[in-house]
């Protein structure tokens, strides 16, 4: 920044009162005010319009200014600097906010195929499990069943040879107790047998 000058008016010393008019107004601006006076002066320099009370020999209240506008605009770039770093922060938590929770989706999306996946597997193993005991139940009545058969089959044709048996030897017997029969009528007839005498 370029240094201004105050005029022979107010020459001497800033730290000095001389009692000279505007002096004094221009001692004691306040420093929240400066910017203001730096301004104005600044956009006067640069525009070339610059009173003559500016021309000459006093440039402590420029220094004062530039000293001042430097501490500000530091303390600006200061702000800037902390605001950005925070943001950057900010951004960084964010983004790792995003990360985590994407992160936690995934997992739980893997966690949900692999559950879903589990009671797939445990679903068509029940199934399985129900097929075969269906087939071996199947197989296993149509053994009964067949033991059945086979065993009513059994019956029958025991109780047919047990009928067969029984009609042989009663045909047996009968035929025995028919030839004792017949062997008798023949020896009666043969040898009749004898009148017994009456006893008087």
């Amino acid at each position: 920044m370029k240094e201004l000058k105050i005029c022979n008016n107010y020459h001497g010393d800033l730290n000095k009162n001389n009692g000279k008019p505007g002096f004094d107004k221009l001692k004691k601006v306040h420093p929240s005010q400066f910017e203001r006076l730096w301004k104005s002066l600044s956009e006067n320099v640069h525009s070339n319009n610059l009173p003559n009370i500016y021309i000459d020999g006093f440039s402590s209240m420029s220094e004062t200014l530039v000293k001042l506008g430097k501490k500000k605009q530091k303390k600006k770039e200061k702000e800037l600097k902390m605001k950005q770093e925070f943001e950057d922060r900010m951004k960084k938590l964010n983004d790792e906010r995003k990360k985590k929770e994407e992160d936690r989706k995934k997992k739980d999306e893997i966690k949900q195929k692999i559950e879903q996946e589990l009671i797939k597997r445990k679903e068509q193993q029940r199934k399985d499990f129900l097929t075969k005991k269906k087939k071996e139940m199947n197989k296993d009545f149509k053994k009964l069943n067949k033991q059945r058969k086979e065993a009513i089959e059994k019956e029958i044709q025991d109780k047919k040879k047990f009928e067969e048996k029984r009609r042989k030897e009663n045909e047996k017997k009968f035929s025995s107790v028919l030839d004792k029969s017949m062997s008798k009528r023949r020896i009666l007839s043969k040898d009749p047998i004898p009148k017994v005498a009456k006893k008087e």
